[in-house]
């Protein structure tokens, strides 16, 4: 399933940006391509409990960041946040951490440190190749011509 978000330029055309509905919004805490993950979900950004984080894990969250893969870290976060997802489950082929299972907040994560401005654990990642994925479908539409167009952009 997809959430699409519609743009109208003008009277003429029409252009759809569409992502899985399932995606978790994930950035990296750290120097560029390596560091401690945060997860938006619910609103605002937490850290990933590490529990059960690994190398069948860490690989999704890359490439949904738009690498082409990635290895799991060891990981500390300075955060006043709850651990907001953990316990990722992901099937071989998965192309985002949304089509995993997991546990959410306020779920049993694996994680349950004091919420306090000190350093806690949090899964990490090393992401390396570059290149972004997007999924996008485009409409475009010009008077009574109408191209209809997939694309997927690497």
């Amino acid at each position: 399933m997809l959430y699409c978000t519609s743009l109208n330029i003008g009277t003429c055309i029409h252009v759809q940006l569409c992502t899985p509905a399932d995606s978790i919004d994930l950035r990296i805490v750290g120097e560029g391509s390596e560091g401690a993950l945060e997860a938006n979900m619910y609103g605002f950004w937490g850290p990933i409990c590490p529990e059960g984080w690994d190398n069948s894990t860490a690989p999704v969250a890359c490439r949904q960041l738009g690498f082409s893969g990635g290895v799991a870290s060891d990981s500390s976060i300075d955060s006043q946040m709850p651990m907001v997802l953990g316990r990722f489950q992901c099937a071989p082929g998965v192309s985002t951490l949304g089509e995993c299972r997991h546990s959410g907040l306020n779920e049993a994560t694996g994680c349950q440190y004091p919420i306090t401005k000190y350093s806690m654990p949090a899964a990490g990642v090393v992401c390396y190749g570059n290149g972004t994925y997007m999924y996008m479908h485009i409409i475009i539409q010009q008077n009574i011509n109408c191209i209809n167009t997939d694309m997927s952009f690497t």
